[in-house]
This record gives structure tokens, sequence and C-alpha cells, in this order.
């Protein structure tokens, strides 16, 4: 057996505890652990035929939680439906605590397009809560049973295919543009005077903004704490007196006023009896007499053919109708009336006396002098009117049957025989015309002689004639 120096058994010693906590650390680990554990439905993939395999393709599930710090919403975690819909999303071990949440976490269901899906069932229905704990594994799930949607708001893979990858195009080839030539400007003469630009002015900058010194700052005044107030004691019950009857009041005698005189009235002379002038009488209208006009001759009648005499035949008797005798129905039994109970006799209880009511004296009434009456004129006694007769309708007309009338009928529809194609008479044959005699062949055309080469444009100098001679100035000077 070999004997190691103690600085290499403390090494081997560390090395093992730290491998003991390692696996002991990563084997909690494992068993607490959070998990999400739902199922999605489709809600309409019967109706429209859609198998729920292909509804699922592509969906994800995402774990929203809301911060209690600033009330925004922060992803926990995330996972894909399976064939099945069923989703399994681990989540993070700080998140609960003493085995309830510490926030508030919601399911949201994502398209294949990473679009969020509306909820079916409202908000309240993807809510996460927990559902169970085994060997430090909580295990939670949706507040309703399952996270519906709708295919045709939350489309999945197998409706929204990837785009297809277009091949590579060559690349373009390189263009090369050719070169132009330089040309070099004869170098402008200047003019007898120079042109000056105008000074230009610039604006004067505005005074700077004096800066002043920021006030002192001012401490806050940390105020004592409220004294408590002790609760004062319950008030005394208030007993209100009863108040001393008022004494009646009574009020003196007026002294009577005096009346004035009474005026006379005069009496109306009578009226003159209205009599009324009779009218003068009108003159007769007399129209004068009209021509008469003449009749047109009457229109001869043709005696129309004697009708057969209709015979109706006479109507079989219809057999008497019998309706069964109804069962009498059965009346319910008669309830029993309970009798009521006695009622307590009312005692009525008497009235306090009222206190007298004192009117004052009234003064005397003054009975002024009687008034002759001015009697109306007597009214005339109007005989009755003999009784007017009573015109009667007349009498109503008994009308008896016309005769029945027959119906004409239209004339019949004459049949037209088809008309003879018309006949015309033969034009004269057109005469023939003469052959046209043949020209000979025209001569063929001369040959044009060859075009004149054009001489090539020089830029630079000519070949022969050499250089050119510098352009004249664009504008002379002055002399």
């Amino acid at each position: 057996m070999r004997i190691l120096p103690v600085s290499r058994e403390a090494l081997l010693c560390f090395l093992v505890s730290l491998l003991i906590s390692a696996s002991l650390c990563h084997g909690n680990h494992d068993q607490s652990r959070v998990e999400v554990v739902g199922i999605g439905e489709c809600a309409d993939c019967a109706e429209n035929n859609i198998k729920t395999s292909q509804a699922f393709s592509g969906l994800k599930v995402t774990i929203d939680c809301k911060q209690a710090e600033n009330g925004e919403f922060k992803t926990r975690g995330s996972g894909e439906l399976d064939k099945e819909g069923k989703f399994r999303i681990s989540l993070p071990e700080d998140i609960i605590e003493d085995g309830n949440l510490k926030e508030e976490c919601y399911a949201q269901l994502h398209s294949a397009s990473a679009t969020p899906c509306p909820a079916h069932d409202g908000l309240k229905s993807t809510k996460i809560v927990f559902k169970s704990k085994t060997n430090q594994k909580h295990t939670l799930g949706l507040e309703g049973k399952k996270l519906k949607f709708s295919p045709t708001i939350c489309t999945s893979a197998f409706f929204w295919p990837p785009l297809p990858k277009f091949p590579q195009l060559p690349p373009l080839p390189k263009y090369s543009h050719p070169k132009f030539p330089k040309f070099k400007l004869p170098p402008l003469k200047h003019f007898s005077h120079p042109f000056h630009f105008p000074p230009k002015f610039k604006k004067p900058c505005p005074p700077p903004i004096p800066k002043f010194p920021l006030p002192p700052h001012i401490p806050k005044v940390v105020l004592p704490p409220p004294v408590p107030i002790k609760p004062l004691p319950p008030l005394p019950p208030h007993i209100k007196k009863p108040c001393p009857p008022k004494p009646p009041i009574v009020f003196p005698p007026k002294p009577p006023k005096p009346l004035p005189p009474p005026v006379p009235i005069k009496p109306l002379p009578p009226l003159p009896p209205h009599i009324k002038k009779p009218c003068p009488p009108k003159p007769p209208i007399v129209f004068p007499p009209k021509p008469p006009k003449p009749l047109p001759p009457p229109v001869p009648i043709k005696p129309l053919p004697p009708l057969p005499p209709h015979i109706k035949k006479p109507c079989p008797p219809k057999p008497p109708i019998v309706f069964p005798p109804k069962p009498p129905k059965p009346l319910p039994p008669p309830e029993p009336i309970k009798p009521l109970p006695p009622l307590p006799p009312h005692i009525k209880k008497p009235c306090p006396p009222k206190p007298p009511i004192v009117f004052p004296p009234k003064p005397p009434l003054f009975k002024p002098h009687p008034i002759p009456k001015v009697l109306p004129p007597p009214v005339p006694i109007y005989k009755p009117k003999p009784p007017v007769p009573k015109v009667l309708p007349p009498p109503i007309p008994i009308y008896e049957p016309k005769p029945p009338i027959h119906k004409v009928l239209p004339p019949p529809i004459p049949i037209y025989k088809p008309k003879p194609p018309p006949f015309f008479k033969p034009h004269h044959p057109f005469p023939k015309l003469p052959p046209f005699p043949k020209k000979p062949p025209c001569p063929p055309l001369p040959s044009l002689p060859p075009l004149p080469k054009i001489p090539p444009k020089y830029f630079h100098h000519h070949p022969k004639f050499g250089k050119f001679p510098p352009l004249p100035p664009l504008f002379p000077p002055h002399t």
C-alpha cells in the first residue's frame, strides 16, 4: 500500500466531496421541475371537414406572466403542439413560492406565421392554475378544460406553406463603357472691367441669454406623527319638552265704515220699433231656346238565333253529418273552505275636546234702497207652423233578369296562299370588249454611279492640315 503525502490527501478529499455535491445538486434539479400541461382543441374542424393533425401543425403556445413591478407581460416559456394537440412547457422554478404561483400567467396560442390568436372562450379560460405536486415536480394546467381555437383565424402550417426557394441567377456581365475623349477648352479672356458681387450681409447674432443662479434647495419639513384622538363619550338622549297650549287669538271689532248715498238710476226711453223694408222683386232670367240637334240614323240590329233551353240537373241530397256525443268531463272535487279566525274588536279611542273657537262680532250690514226693475219687452208669441209632409223615397224598381248575352266570336283567320314569284324581263347581253394590245416590256434602268466616300471627322487635328486655328472669343473685348 502506497502512502500519499498530506497535501495530496487533502486534494483527493476535496475532489471527492465536490463530485458528491455536484451529483446531489443534479439529482435535486431533475426532481424539482415546473411544467405546464394542456391540450388544444379545434372548434369547427368537423364542420369545415379539416383533419385535427392538419389544424395542429406548426402551432405554438407561449406562457406569458404579468410582472407585479410594472404590470407588463413577460414570456416565461414556449412549446409546440403535437399531432394530438398536446403541449408540455417547462417554466423556471422561481415562479413558484410556497406551493403557489407568484405571478398571473396565461397561455397564448400563436399561428404558423407567429401571430397571436384570440382566445375562443375568453381570457379566463387560458389562465394557468396549480394542478398537482409529485416528488417536488409541480404540474400546472389551464383553468378551462382545453385551449380552443378556430382554424380560419389561427392558420396552421398546412394552410401556410413555406415559400419556395428560387434558383440562384447567374451574375450579370460586367459592362465596360468606352472612354470619351477629353476636350480642352481655350482659356477665357478677361474683360476690361471686373465684375464685383455685392458684399454679403450677415445678420448679427442675438445677445446671449444671461444664466441666473438657481434658488437654494429648501429641505422638506418632516411633520411629527399625528396625535391619537380619544373618542368622545356618547351624548345623553335629547328629550323634547311638550309646549304649553297657545291662548286663543281674539280680534277687536272693527268700526263700521259709512257707505256713500245710492246713485239714482234713470229709466231708459223705449226703443222705436224696427220695421224692415220689403226687397224689390228680381226680374226673371229668360234663356233663349236651343235649336234641336239632328239625331243619327238608327243602326239596324240583326235578330240573334234563339238559344237552346238550359236544363240544370238536380243535385243529389247530402248525407246528414252526425257527430258522436262527447263524454262529460269529471269535475274536480270541491276544496274545503277553512273558516277565517274572528277579528279582534276594534276599540276607537275618544278624541280630546277641541278648544272653543271665538269669532269676532260681525258689523251691521247696510241694506240699500230697492231699485225698480226694468222689465224687458214682451216676448212675441209665434204660432206653430203647419206640419211638413214627409217626402217618401221612390219605390225600389224590380228588375227582371236580362236575357243572356251571346259572346260575339271574332271572324275566322283567313288563310293566305303564297304569291307566285315576280317575273322580270331578261336584260340584253353585255357587249364583249375587244382585247387590249400587248405592249413591249420596259427597258432596264441605267445603273447609278457609286456614292462618294465621306471623309472621317477628326476632333483633335487633321492628318493633312494639322491643328485647327483656335476659336474666336464669344464676347469680343471692348475697344
